[in-house]
C-alpha cells in the first residue's frame, strides 16, 4: 500500500510539464502549456497543461488529470506502478547500483560494440533485453523489464572523441566523475551527445590524460527496450 504523503511527495517533485514535454511538444502560452495530445492523433493543437495546478486537459479526446495519471495512460501502468518509478531519496536510489539481498542479483554481460568502417563504434537494439528468466524472473511479463546496467572503464582522451546514446529508459555517463549525459526520468526515445572537446572543461580533461568513464542504465517501461550506443572512445574499440 502507498501512503498518501508517498504519493504528495510525487507530485510535489515531478514536474507535469516536464514530464509531458517528454511524450509531446508544447509551447507556454499565459499561464499554461499547449501541444498535440498524445492520446489521439490530430493536427491542431488542443492539449492544455496547467502547471499551476498540476493538471491536463484535451479538448479534442477529454483526457485529463495529473501527473500520475498521465503516467499511468501512457505507459499502461497500475496506479502502484506510476507512482513506483520515482525514487522517493538517495538511499532507494542507490539501490538500483548496488549489490542488496533479496532486492537485486548482479549477472556479467558482454556488449559487443561493431565498426561502422569510419572510426565509430556503435551497438544497437530495439529489444535489449539482457537478463530475460534470470534473477527474479519476468514476473508474468515477456520480458524481464527491471534490470540496470553499469559499466566502469578508462580511456586516454586524444581529442575529436564522441559518446552518443539513444534510448527510452534512463542513462547517465559520468566523464572524469563529471556528469557527461543525463537522461534521467521518464521519457519516450531520446538522444543524448557529449562532443568530449567542446566539453573538456567542464569535465576537467586535456588531451594526453586518461580517465575514469562510469555509465549507469536503468531500464524503466514496460513495453520496450532501445539501446543504442555510438563511440569514437578507444575505450570501447575490442581488439
Amino acid at each position: 500500500m502507498i501512503k498518501d504523503a508517498s504519493v504528495q511527495r510525487v507530485l510535489e517533485a515531478a514536474r507535469i510539464e516536464d514530464v509531458i514535454s517528454g511524450y509531446t511538444s508544447l509551447r507556454k502560452r499565459g499561464v499554461t502549456f499547449s501541444g498535440l495530445c498524445p492520446f489521439h492523433q490530430e493536427k491542431t493543437p488542443s492539449f492544455s497543461v496547467n502547471a499551476d495546478k498540476g493538471l491536463y486537459y484535451c479538448f479534442g479526446c477529454g483526457a485529463k488529470g495529473d501527473v500520475i495519471t498521465f503516467v499511468r495512460e501512457m505507459e499502461h501502468l497500475d496506479f502502484v506502478g506510476a507512482v513506483e518509478p520515482h525514487t522517493t531519496g538517495p538511499a532507494e536510489f542507490a539501490q538500483w547500483y548496488h549489490d542488496v539481498p533479496g532486492v537485486n542479483m548482479a549477472f556479467p554481460y558482454t556488449i559487443s560494440l561493431a565498426d561502422d568502417g569510419h572510426g565509430t563504434f556503435g551497438f544497437s537494439s530495439d529489444a535489449f533485453f539482457p537478463i530475460d528468466g534470470k534473477g527474479f524472473g519476468n514476473e508474468g511479463l515477456a520480458h524481464n523489464f527491471h534490470f540496470t546496467t553499469e559499466v566502469h572503464t578508462t580511456f586516454k582522451y586524444k581529442g575529436g572523441e564522441i559518446f552518443r546514446f539513444t534510448g527510452d529508459d534512463d542513462l547517465w555517463l559520468f566523464i572524469n566523475g563529471k556528469l557527461a549525459i543525463d537522461l534521467g526520468g521518464l521519457h519516450p526515445q531520446l538522444s543524448s551527445e557529449v562532443n568530449l572537446d567542446a566539453k573538456a572543461a567542464e569535465l576537467g580533461i586535456v588531451k594526453g590524460g586518461t580517465y575514469k568513464m562510469d555509465i549507469f542504465h536503468a531500464e524503466r517501461h514496460t513495453e520496450d527496450s532501445n539501446f543504442k550506443v555510438e563511440t569514437t572512445i578507444d575505450c570501447f574499440i575490442i581488439g
